[in-house]
């Protein structure tokens, strides 16, 4: 018989505003029992916990008086002096500081102020502690755990409750806060207590302890006497220094030393120029006489006084015959033979006019060069001159060298002044701020006695009419918003980790197998009891057109657990077939009757064996209240019955008997989790219907059931949502959508 096949066209759906919805009302119940929890908490914790009263003062500082602060004396500038927001943190600290609380612990009494700071839940913190102390002393106790405790280096506690002093000045650091105001020369004290009045009391105990701690602070001790006995010693070093000053001046006569320097300075000047000059006459001279001897060099002694020659005739001729050739080679041109003749004649004569020129006769008279005479003379007078500018110049020098080491040795004796004068100058800045600081010790004694500080609280604490904390109305607020939040995480957290199947289209995503009817959790003939109707009927469908084919379809109805509803699916598509006209008979397995009559037969001495299928003969069908259905009951004794072995063979044996009375054979077994026997005779039936109850049966404990059904050669049709919901309300549609869209959608 070919199987019944549906085939899967699903897809997954976004996750969009319905989802979110649906996410939400799924888990309602969750998240109102997380709401509620938050909102109850913070209620009961505000309304449990101690009111906490705040008491503050203000306190400002001011420069009404200046504290003494001393440097480093020999150096000025060093006088060290707080910015005013450094001062205040200063202030600040020192508010702080243990000794403060001791006072007022002091001032108030401590049973007064333990008395006043118990605050509800402080046996709750002390608790721990005092189990601590009595599992400690019963260890002290047994001897053993003693001297185990010995070794290890634990001490036994003293007995007595201790020094109260100590636990109300710890609780009274532990309750003050103190914080300086930005922008500002103020700084804000706040004491917390659980009585108001204490609160105020306390604040003001300690601004008053405060001003008396600034005030003995502000003037350091033995102050007066340390200054005296360092000014003396500053006066007795000043005079020392000015004596030495003094002494050093008289012995190196030293008036103005600017003066004394810069009379010197112009001896230098003036012996440099004085050096130069010489030298450059000394030079000058020198370039004179190597002039005179190179004049010298080139004239004689003695010169020519007079000369007389006598005229030869023969030059005469000779040269007369040479102009009148030379006028007559003019009257030839270049190419006349005659012009050769004139200018051979020409060239001759010229010859022995340069001889008979040589030969001249005459007489010469010679005497004394007087310009010889007068560069001797010159020399002469130059080098006796020489020895004089040599002399010059060694003056010079001299002068200038001696004007050179004064100016020396002044410097050097102006570096050991300006020290000297320097000591004296510093040692006056520090006698000068030790006297100043002398007149603030003055002043700050008859400060003292006016009782005047440098801090004046601007206002004194109040008992506050209101407690600071809790904040009951935010407290509560904060908590609906954090309960809402973290209900709405806790949701989605949830819907994160749910493993189920809560729609038809997660069943189908899931399980890989058509769903062929989503059945509505509904016991009212309602809308949703119609649409169940109208499910069955189209699970039907299907299963009718096996009739083409001849033979009773049979079909095998399970689930994996119980309670998931596959008796109610057989007997509502039974009566969805019986009402198309078809006879369906309905196979029961009965476990309970089976496990009721074994309870019976337990009594016994031996129970009777169970009867196997060979010998079971089916009775006659019961008929049902339904139309054309009726009810065949089969009792399986216990899990070892072979009932579930041979059902394919039974089946195949009532179907041929019974195929002439029914048309569809709907077999109701039990779930696979209480009878997995079944699974080998799922091979021998039609197909299978599995039934999946929304919301309930874990989606990859359903697909295991697929598999195993599919493996042992069963043929799965399809899967019924059974006990589906609809956990969104129905008035969500109607208030967002309109009628027809909203009877759309909730169907």
């Amino acid at each position: 018989m070919k199987p019944l096949t549906i085939t899967d066209t699903h897809q997954a759906p976004s996750f969009g505003i319905r989802e979110h919805l649906a996410t939400l009302f799924r888990h309602k119940g969750k998240i109102a029992i997380v709401f509620c929890t938050a909102v109850i908490v913070a209620t009961l914790g505000t309304f449990l916990v101690s009111k906490v009263y705040v008491a503050s003062s203000r306190v400002l500082i001011q420069s009404s008086r200046q504290n003494l602060q001393l440097g480093p004396v020999m150096k000025p500038g060093s006088v060290a002096e707080l910015r005013p927001r450094e001062q205040v943190l200063t202030e600040v600290k020192i508010f702080e500081s243990p000794d403060l609380a001791d006072r007022v612990v002091e001032r108030l009494g401590a049973e007064y102020v333990q008395q006043h700071m118990q605050w509800r839940w402080d046996w709750a913190r002390e608790l721990p502690e005092t189990i601590k102390a009595q599992v400690k002393e019963a260890l002290f106790v047994w001897s053993v755990s003693a001297s185990l405790l010995d070794m290890l280096g634990v001490e036994r506690d003293l007995g007595g409750d201790g020094d109260p002093s100590i636990d109300a000045a710890a609780r009274i650091r532990e309750n003050l806060e103190v914080s300086p105001i930005l922008q500002t020369d103020v700084f804000l004290v706040e004491f917390k207590s659980p009585n108001p009045e204490f609160a105020a009391v306390a604040a003001n105990a300690l601004v008053e302890a405060y001003m008396e701690l600034n005030l003995r602070l502000s003037q350091p001790s033995r102050a007066k006497d340390f200054l005296a006995e360092e000014s003396g010693r500053l006066k007795e070093q000043l005079q020392a220094a000015v004596d030495d000053l003094q002494a050093y001046k008289r012995k190196w006569q030293i008036i103005d030393i600017e003066a004394q320097k810069k009379l010197l300075l112009e001896r230098v000047h003036k012996a440099e120029i004085s050096w130069r000059q010489a030298r450059e006459n000394a030079l000058e001279r020198e370039e004179r006489i190597r002039g005179i001897k190179a004049e010298l060099a080139g004239l004689s002694e003695n010169i020519a006084l007079s000369k007389v020659t006598t005229r030869n005739p023969v030059v005469d001729d000779l040269r007369r015959r040479l102009v009148g050739l030379e006028l007559e080679e003019r009257n030839y041109t270049a190419e006349s033979p005659a012009i050769q003749r004139v200018q051979k004649e020409i060239a001759d004569i010229r010859r022995w006019l340069s001889v008979a020129e040589g030969n001249v006769e005459g007489s010469q008279t010679s005497g004394v060069n007087s310009a010889h005479l007068e560069l001797q003379k010159a020399l002469l007078l130059a080098r006796s001159e020489q020895p004089a500018l040599l002399s010059s110049i060694q003056s010079s020098e001299e002068n200038l060298n001696r004007y050179r080491e004064a100016l020396k040795a002044l410097d050097d004796r102006e570096v050991e002044f300006r020290n000297l004068q320097r000591d004296v100058q510093l040692k006056e800045v520090s006698l000068m701020r030790f006297l100043e600081k002398e007149e603030e010790v003055s002043a700050n004694a008859i400060l003292d006695l006016n009782k005047i500080s440098n801090v004046k609280p601007i206002e004194a604490a109040t008992p506050p009419l209101v407690p600071k904390s809790p904040r009951k109305k935010l407290i509560i607020g904060l908590s609906f918003v954090v309960g809402l939040v973290g209900a709405i995480w806790i949701a989605y957290t949830c819907e994160f980790f749910r493993r189920t199947v809560a729609t038809k289209e997660e069943a189908e995503g899931v399980l890989g197998k058509p769903v062929l009817a989503s059945i509505w959790l509904s016991k009212k003939k309602n809308q949703r009891f119609a649409d169940n109707l109208v499910e069955f009927r189209r699970l039907a469908q299907p299963v009718m057109k096996l009739r083409d084919q001849g033979l009773p379809a049979r079909l095998l109805v399970t689930s994996t657990g119980m309670g998931e509803g596959k008796s109610f699916v057989t007997q509502e598509l039974a009566k969805a077939i019986g009402d198309a006209g078809l006879r369906v008979l309905i196979v029961v397995f009965d476990a309970t009757s089976a496990a009721a009559s074994a309870k019976q037969t337990a009594g016994s001495a031996k129970a009777e064996s169970p009867v196997s299928i060979q010998e079971w003969k089916p009775s006659q069908p019961q008929r049902s209240s339904a139309v054309n259905v009726e009810l065949l009951q089969l009792p399986v004794k216990s899990r070892s019955d072979t009932a579930y072995q041979a059902l394919g063979e039974r089946l195949l044996g009532a179907a041929e008997q019974f195929k002439s009375n029914y048309d569809v054979i709907l077999i109701d077994g039990a779930s696979l989790d209480a009878q997995p026997e079944q699974f080998r005779a799922v091979g021998d039936v039609d197909g299978i219907l599995y039934v999946v109850e929304a919301e309930k049966t874990p989606g990859f404990s359903a697909a295991r059931s697929l598999e195993m059904l599919e493996a042992a050669g069963g043929s799965v049709v399809g899967i019924v949502l059974n006990k589906r919901r609809d956990v969104i309300p129905d008035w969500i549609y109607t208030s967002l959508l309109s009628p027809r869209r909203a009877r759309a959608v909730m169907s």
